[in-house]
């Protein structure tokens, strides 16, 4: 069984909805026992990266390295949309359509977050 094969065999019908499944193989998947837990550990490394990331945009401004810049605003993004994912417990917890599965209050965060602008990375370091 190929990598991919093993990883969808893995997952539940809960995890997944099918885009086009002429096989029907989205009703050989299981259907999941127990719902999704928040783990704990994960949040708090996903919060001490997220701190580690903000501390470093500085220094790299300063430096000049603004593609690192840019870079590390977009992990700081993804870093927010993994958190909410998890805080929020969804099954799967994979792929960017499990994101609509946020609350409203989530997806208004996650929408109104800051794009990492190159334009504006640069007009900041100007101003160092």
């Amino acid at each position: 069984m190929s990598a991919c094969a093993q990883r969808f065999a893995e997952r539940s019908k809960n995890d997944l909805k099918a885009v086009y499944d002429p096989k029907s193989l989205l009703n050989t998947l299981r259907i999941a026992l127990t719902p999704p837990t928040t783990d704990g550990t994960r949040l708090t490394a996903l919060v001490q990266e997220f701190a580690r990331i903000l501390g470093q945009l500085p220094a790299g401004i300063k430096r000049g390295i603004l593609y690192t810049v840019q870079f590390g605003l977009g992990l700081l993004r993804d870093h927010v949309a993994q958190f909410l994912t998890e805080a929020a417990r969804l099954t799967g917890r994979s792929g960017a359509l499990n994101l609509s599965h946020l609350s409203p209050k989530d997806m208004t965060l996650l929408n109104h977050l800051p794009l990492a602008n190159h334009h504006q990375v640069f007009a900041d370091a100007d101003q160092r």
